[in-house]
């Protein structure tokens, strides 16, 4: 009988050990660069966009997909109503619409009320209303539609914001954006379906970007932040966005943020693997899986999707088929951005390498972050470009910061 029990026992524990979710690297898109967004209507059913200007379809849970759209357009943002009515955000003021589950996608951009220069991050908050942000690189505006699409508003937020990447309202008149402010990462909150703004955390640190928004549940929200150097931060809120506490993150080009609990989640940037906590972000350990993440799409507490590299799964293994594989962290794109001569005397230049057509912040910091000299902004051809920055400004340690549309460089540089 005791031997019995015993081999019930160990069976029972082998079995709930093989069912406990992981992430897994789904059916390959053949994507030209990283996967940007992700929008699933249900858990088989889903699209993707990629920065190489394609349009991905699923309806068996990212096993297979199917090309839909292609263009020289950066796509950054995809959103479903249901499973005919979406939209797909780009880089390169162009904004599309498809009404029949992704055969065919039409430009509706003169449709708007201005042409947005990008947009980051789109959200639908039911089957009417529609919201969406931009860009990363300048102006800050918002752009919704309270019927479908049929009808559009546009609100400038350039007096409360620099940049804006992310939006999450909680109702027609409720709601967060995240982005860049003149002081720093910012979140800022409206009543009133943003006519006015008010601003509930800042990092403080110039340059910083809050990244992405979370709500796990109605109380519980996190941000990712994207800064310069080794760490940054998860903005963590327990009353539903009104209040903020900073938990440090080792990792400062943390994008893509996704938690399955309060407690269990994981954040992730262009950096191979991503960062993986347990309680809440009061301890994080690498895990070197995939890479380049910058959207988690989150159902329950075991069953989420991301995109980066790839699209990733996190599901039970028992319900993963053959398609699916588990894989290693994955290199970045690397736009060789240097500065010569390094230590500097008087004068400096800065170099790097575009593959394409690409929108450019660069900028010199001081060692605390500050602004010194914003060096270049504007959309520059693909090749080879450099830039003369003064180093007059005394001796010490500098940091050149190179934002583009895939992410966040740095290189330091030292002034004697």
């Amino acid at each position: 009988m005791r031997k019995g029990l015993t081999f019930c026992l160990m069976l029972f524990c082998c079995l709930y050990m093989e069912a406990q979710p992981q992430w897994f690297t789904m059916g390959q898109t053949i994507n030209n660069g990283r996967i940007e967004d992700i929008c699933f209507t249900d858990r088989e059913t889903g699209w993707a966009v990629s920065a190489g200007g394609q349009i991905f379809y699923t309806n068996d849970g990212a096993v297979t997909w199917e090309l839909q759209y292609g263009n020289t357009y950066y796509l950054r943002s995809v959103g479903f109503a249901d499973s005919q009515l979406g939209f797909a955000g780009t880089l390169d003021n162009v904004f599309l619409k498809t009404e029949n589950g992704g055969a065919d996608w039409i430009d509706i951009t003169a449709q708007l009320p201005i042409v947005p220069s990008g947009i980051c991050g789109m959200q639908w908050l039911d089957d009417q209303h529609f919201f969406a942000v931009g860009a990363w690189f300048e102006p800050a505006f918002l752009i919704r539609s309270d019927d479908r699409g049929e009808s559009w508003e546009a609100l400038d937020l350039s007096m409360y914001a620099n940049a804006l990447v992310d939006v999450h309202f909680i109702s027609s008149d409720t709601g967060f954006v995240c982005g860049k402010g003149t002081n720093g990462g910012i979140i800022l909150y409206t009543t009133n379906g943003g006519e006015d703004w008010e601003e509930l955390y800042s990092t403080g640190n110039p340059g910083d970007f809050v990244w992405k928004l979370q709500f796990i549940d109605e109380q519980h929200v996190v941000a990712s932040v994207q800064t310069f150097g080794f760490e940054s931060s998860l903005p963590y809120s327990n009353d539903g966005g009104l209040t903020w506490i900073e938990k440090p993150v080792p990792d400062g080009n943390a994008q893509g943020v996704g938690f399955v609990t309060p407690a269990k989640g994981w954040i992730g940037g262009y950096n191979p693997g991503f960062l993986a906590t347990e309680n809440a972000g009061d301890d994080w350990e690498y895990v070197p899986f995939g890479g380049n993440y910058n959207r988690f799409q989150v159902f329950d507490s075991t069953f989420a999707y991301a995109a980066g590299h790839q699209v990733y799964k996190y599901v039970d293994t028992a319900m993963v088929v053959a398609q699916s594989s588990r894989e290693t962290a994955e290199r970045r794109f690397d736009p060789l951005l240097a500065v010569t001569p390094n230590p500097a005397f008087q004068q400096a230049s800065i170099s790097f390498q575009l593959p394409k057509v690409n929108n450019v912040d660069l900028n010199l910091y001081d060692s605390k972050g500050a602004l010194v000299q914003r060096v270049f902004n504007g959309r520059l051809p693909a090749g080879t470009h450099r830039f003369p920055i003064e180093t007059t400004r005394g001796n010490g340690y500098f940091l050149v910061g190179l934002q583009l549309n895939e992410g966040l460089f740095s290189v330091p540089i030292v002034v004697r």
